[in-house]
């Protein structure tokens, strides 16, 4: 298990998530953790390290820092399904049959914010949720595709000619189309501001709301949640 960076609540609570699901089956042993602090080189030298002690692994879960999971894998000639979020170089070995999965926050959250912010200066805020939740693309060996542009079209999710660090998924098409690489790479702003659409949407479940604030909404305690976005049987927020 490749984590985050030690002692932070985002590390923490990917870590549990994990471990909560593996917890309910005995054959997945987990023989090495470590902290990659979502760094691509360090996660590289750590895994490195990892197979040196353990050569024999069915597979990597590891949270950002892929990149250096999968070098490092590469290297020692092995080749075992990884998680990961969503850098350019994973996304692209997912798309030559590399087996995993990758699915991440996307950077685009802050420009969305602040287009939910402008919206509402301008408009007021009937009808934006107070929680909303950005959705967290899914990509597989099966669905990776080369862009031949500088935009997600036809399906395609990373890029030929970025660094292998780069966040494929700072672009979404249904909150912030006006994206680009251009603009993700030199910080030009966009030329036009897409229209924001039914935010609705996008709210939060409230079974949800405990990873966001910490805490659960009046009416609602935490507990196991059985429906909803939140894995069945974990921890999240239910009602009273």
């Amino acid at each position: 298990m490749n984590r985050g960076v030690a002692g932070t609540a985002t590390d923490t609570v990917h870590y549990e998530t994990a471990k909560a699901v593996f917890d309910r089956y005995p054959g997945i042993q987990v023989i090495s953790e470590y902290h990659g602090d979502w760094n691509s080189s360090v996660s590289q030298q750590q895994t490195a390290k990892a197979l040196a002690a353990h050569p024999d692994v069915d597979g990597v879960w590891s949270q950002d820092g892929e990149a250096g999971v999968v070098k490092a894998l590469q290297a020692a000639g092995k080749r075992v399904p990884v998680t990961g979020e969503s850098s350019n170089y994973f996304v692209k070995e997912l798309g030559a049959g590399w087996p995993g999965v990758a699915s991440g926050s996307a950077p685009a959250q802050g420009a969305v914010a602040m287009k939910v912010g402008l919206h509402i200066l301008e408009n007021g805020a009937e009808g934006v949720p107070n929680n909303i939740e950005m959705p967290m693309p899914w990509t597989t060996t099966e669905t990776a595709k080369e862009c031949p542009g500088t935009t997600f079209e036809d399906g395609c999710n990373y890029f030929k000619g970025v660094d292998d660090s780069f966040v494929t998924i700072i672009f979404n098409q249904d909150l912030l189309p006006e994206a680009t690489i251009d603009a993700a790479r030199t910080g030009d702003p966009f030329p036009t501001v897409q229209p924001l659409p039914d935010m609705n949407e996008f709210a939060q479940p409230e079974s949800r709301r405990i990873y966001t604030r910490g805490a659960c909404d009046e009416g609602w305690t935490p507990g196991p949640v059985e429906v909803g976005q939140t894995p069945k049987g974990l921890n999240g927020c239910v009602q009273k």
